[in-house]
């Protein structure tokens, strides 16, 4: 029987009350209704303009959003193109059919593999997020940078630089050439301005070099640069062979430099502190979950807390610490 029919043969206070029934059920249902999309949340931005349903399942503003940032990055959704949203979309709408054909056609092992990758993909998400949101860092404590830039100086240009000059050939010498040379260098030694002795040398028609700066790493080969620490300033070493080259070597002076003004460098130290100040908060979160998470270890082992850097956990840290670090939070 229809509902025209029922509503023919009922008395009037039987519609009466039939009506006030159908009254609250749809109530009830509104009321659940509006309280399931408030318990769920605010919903994803643009979530709501459906621009196309594939065998009836929507694909909305946010799902192209989605593609442009995974495929282009954040940066990609603000410089996108109408025409190159348009094909993202195609895009979007071509992969998301052919999602539902695999599902169809697929071997259910097949798709039991697919499954527990979205899983592990899903759950690394998770943790990145729930990392970030954890880890969020306070301000440096203050004073920290000032510590350390007294600590350091020599990292930004201050302390001892050990200034030094040196005579050398200027390529490997041969047997025949050596009585010579060595004869030439010891002399120069004696010598106050060996920039001098270069030039006399070099008219004589002697491959002699003269180079003068400070010490750091790199400058010298690795055997010369262990002789000028040796020497005190204002000493001269002896005769020294170094892969066929001959070197005499004298220390200038010990050059005290003052370090770059704290103020020029105070974000650059900030900067250098936040990945310690990442890792420890990180680390932190980790140990917190980790103590009320439950654990059943079957047929294998258990990695404790203190070594969660092997964990993958810890493998998503490093990701937030660097996306932490890039944002200078």
């Amino acid at each position: 029987m229809t509902l025209s029919g029922l509503f023919a043969r009922c008395s009037r206070r039987h519609l009466a009350a039939l009506s006030g029934l159908l009254l609250v059920a749809a109530s009830a249902l509104l009321g659940w209704l509006m309280w399931h999309r408030s318990a769920k949340g605010p919903g994803l931005p643009g979530d709501d303009e459906i621009l196309a349903y594939v065998n009836g399942t929507p694909v909305s503003r946010y799902d192209v959003k989605l593609g442009i940032e995974t495929t282009l990055g954040e940066l990609g959704i603000r410089r996108l193109s109408a025409e190159a949203e348009a094909k993202m979309l195609r895009s979007v709408i071509e992969q998301r059919a052919i999602a539902m054909a695999a599902e169809r056609e697929l071997a259910s092992g097949d798709l039991a593999a697919v499954d527990r990758r979205a899983r592990s993909y899903r759950e690394g998400l998770l943790v990145k997020a729930y990392l970030a949101q954890r880890s969020a860092l306070p301000p440096l404590e203050e004073g920290a940078a000032r510590r350390y830039y007294d600590a350091h100086p020599d990292r930004f240009g201050g302390g001892t630089r050990r200034v030094f000059e040196l005579l050398a050939t200027e390529r490997e010498i041969t047997p025949n050439e050596r009585a010579a040379m060595e004869t030439a260098l010891r002399a120069a030694a004696e010598e106050p301005r060996w920039d001098e002795v270069e030039r006399r040398l070099q008219a004589d028609g002697l491959a002699v070099a003269y180079r003068r700066g400070e010490l750091s790493p790199g400058v010298l080969e690795p055997e010369v640069t262990a002789l000028v620490r040796q020497l005190r300033p204002g000493q001269v070493s002896e005769l020294t062979q170094v892969r066929g080259r001959i070197y005499v070597v004298r220390v200038v002076e010990d050059r005290l430099s003052a370090p770059r003004p704290f103020e020029q460098v105070r974000a650059e130290i900030e900067r250098s502190l936040r990945p310690a100040q990442y890792r420890e908060a990180l680390e932190r979160v980790e140990r917190e979950v980790m103590a009320e998470a439950k654990v059943v270890e079957v047929g294998g082992t258990v990695k404790a807390p203190g070594r969660a850097a092997s964990t993958p956990a810890a493998a998503i840290s490093a990701g937030v610490l660097a996306d932490g670090v890039r944002g200078g939070r």
